[in-house]
């Protein structure tokens, strides 16, 4: 009989495309949870922190797609 959904084999680049979300939000999250920051601080850290966390995704995911394009 011929599976009709044939198991797709991940690339270790395409992986590699969640890590930076995932070591951003867990960043942002330990940050934030060791801080003790009234209200209006802890508020404009968040904004600080995901304009640079948008940065380094940014940046994460061209380096890792010019070591897909190298392939």
């Amino acid at each position: 009989m011929i599976n009709p959904f044939p198991a797709k084999s991940k690339t270790p680049i395409k992986l590699l495309k969640l890590l930076p979300y995932t070591l951003v939000g867990l960043g942002v999250f330990w940050f934030n949870s060791e801080t003790n920051l009234n209200y209006l601080f802890r508020g404009y850290l968040v904004l600080l922190e995901a304009q640079l966390g948008i940065l380094i995704v940014y940046f994460l995911m061209s380096k890792i797609n010019k070591l897909h394009k190298n392939r």
